[in-house]
């Protein structure tokens, strides 16, 4: 496969700034690539709104199960953050709700199992556990010996933390969320194996929860670390501390362009490592006239890859078993002459804004180990990540770090 010259040999960084080329579409495995076209040729799109859909979509099919071998030492999730600025009445929604139909539809048989199965037991169980609870304090009322009451108590204690375990039952499963504080957020991961992805069609309101709307200081704790699956413990008033060991989380935020720009203009935002986390997207919907002659997105696409999402889901988001993927020697030369380019370069003509180059060789990796599931699929465990996908994610990773400093480009200037 031929690909473009990558911009990151440009010796400035004007060239890369000025960048503002059509999504590198032929970068994507077949099935992502085809259902990127059809639903951006049907809802007159950019393919780059489609395309961010796709990998968050297919980031989040794959939680935890796969890690790829990076750098010396050290293995990388697949998790991606996306944030795509687009204008209201851009076609965001349709985009979104298109893309993400596949993971939306298995949370709601999740949710639909639950109620109808692990719901009812659970409720039987509180009630007994509480039934249980009323009839030791009554014990213990009558029990004088400090012994029998020594004994009570600790029965007591067992059987609070079993009733609060049940209360964890009768709350649904979630693969994603939406507009939800650090603490909300980390209570879910903490129901839900530590994973989760956070997606929005409008996420105006989780960049204001997160630019700390609500409480007078930003509330973006939680999300470096969730990124990086560090360990964290998020502490509440007046109950215990929520403790995360290793949490996982994707992050698909669709937003006009005012809220992109205010959060670049936020020093937390850069300084405390949220944005360098984020690919960026500037996706120029132009309003289009209504045309009712004009055919739903074709099928085909869309059943491939809702086969590929569902099929991603049962093989790595559901296992317990976390797989890493080897590089083969092709692929790693490729990674590290990357990771080496950028290495002159944060020294160089964008040591200003060094934080977020560092991480532009890490999101390689990640889109490497996101292409390589949406290519193989079920396979995609016992293969090595190719030198071909090395290159593509290579690619995609380049050309959102050219959106990414078009974005910076005023803060930059005005320094």
């Amino acid at each position: 496969m031929t690909t473009k010259p990558t911009l990151l040999l440009e010796s400035k960084g004007d060239g890369l700034e000025d960048d503002r080329g059509s999504f590198p579409t032929q970068a994507l495995p077949p099935t992502v690539r085809d259902v990127v076209e059809a639903v951006s040729e049907t809802h007159r799109v950019p393919e780059s709104l489609a395309a961010c859909c796709a990998l968050a979509v297919t980031s989040a099919a794959i939680g935890k199960g796969l890690k790829v071998s990076s750098i010396p030492g050290k293995t990388t999730p697949a998790n991606l953050y996306i944030l795509v600025g687009v204008q209201s009445g851009g076609g965001k929604s349709l985009v979104f709700d298109e893309m993400t139909k596949p993971l939306m539809e298995c949370q709601r048989q999740l949710t639909e199992t639950w109620s109808t199965k692990a719901l009812p037991t659970a409720s039987a169980e509180k009630i007994a556990g509480q039934r249980e609870l009323k009839r030791l304090e009554k014990s213990l009322v009558k029990t004088e010996q400090p012994k029998k009451r020594e004994a009570i108590i600790d029965q007591m204690s067992k059987q609070i933390s079993a009733v609060q375990g049940v209360d964890d039952l009768q709350t649904p499963p979630s693969l994603v969320c939406e507009n939800i504080t650090s603490e909300a957020l980390a209570l879910l991961l903490g129901r839900n194996q530590e994973c989760l992805a956070s997606m929005s069609a409008d996420a105006r309101d989780v960049v204001d929860i997160v630019s700390g709307r609500y409480r007078g200081q930003s509330d973006e704790g939680l999300y470096p670390k969730a990124f990086s699956e560090d360990t964290c413990e998020i502490h509440r008033a007046s109950r215990a501390p929520i403790r995360l060991n290793n949490p996982n989380l994707t992050c698909l935020w669709l937003v006009q362009p005012d809220k992109v720009a205010e959060l670049f203009g936020r020093k937390f935002a850069s300084e405390g490592g949220l944005l360098p986390r984020f690919l960026v997207c500037q996706a120029n919907c132009k309003p289009t006239p209504i045309d009712r002659k004009r055919a739903p997105v074709a099928d085909k696409p869309l059943r491939a890859w809702g086969g590929l999402v569902a099929s991603l889901l049962e093989a790595y988001r559901f296992q317990e078993e976390r797989i890493v993927i080897t590089p083969t020697g092709r692929a790693i030369k490729l990674l590290d002459d990357h990771y080496n380019r950028l290495v002159e370069r944060r020294t160089g003509d964008l040591e200003d804004i060094g934080s977020y180059v560092a991480r532009w060789n890490e999101q390689a990796g990640r889109l490497a180990l996101v292409l390589h599931a949406a290519q193989l699929g079920l396979k995609a465990f016992g293969k090595e990540l190719s030198g071909e996908t090395a290159r593509s994610a290579i690619e995609l990773a380049d050309w959102f770090a050219g959106q990414q400093l078009a974005k910076l480009r005023n803060e930059r200037q005005a320094v």
